[in-house]
């Protein structure tokens, strides 16, 4: 198993919606998560500063980034 871990600077004018959007995870981002081989994913946030982390249970990584990034929702081109 991969643990990965990061940390992004979020505006201040962007924390109400940060909020918003993951008051309620989508059912298709959480199936996304759990087919990708992803466990335990958390984003804390505290002071401005988000810190995601996550482990990987798979074997190649490579496929999966691509995947994750051709379907995330989440990923609305809004001002995080």
């Amino acid at each position: 198993m991969q643990r990965f871990a990061s940390t992004l600077r979020l505006r201040p004018e962007s924390e109400a919606m940060y909020k918003e959007y993951h008051r309620s995870v989508w059912p298709d981002v959480l199936r996304t998560i759990t087919e990708c081989n992803i466990r335990n994913y958390s984003i804390f946030l505290r002071d401005g500063i988000l810190f995601s982390y996550f482990e990987y249970a798979g074997d190649d990584l490579r496929p999966i980034w691509r995947r994750w990034l051709q379907i995330r929702k989440h990923r609305n081109g809004g001002p995080l």
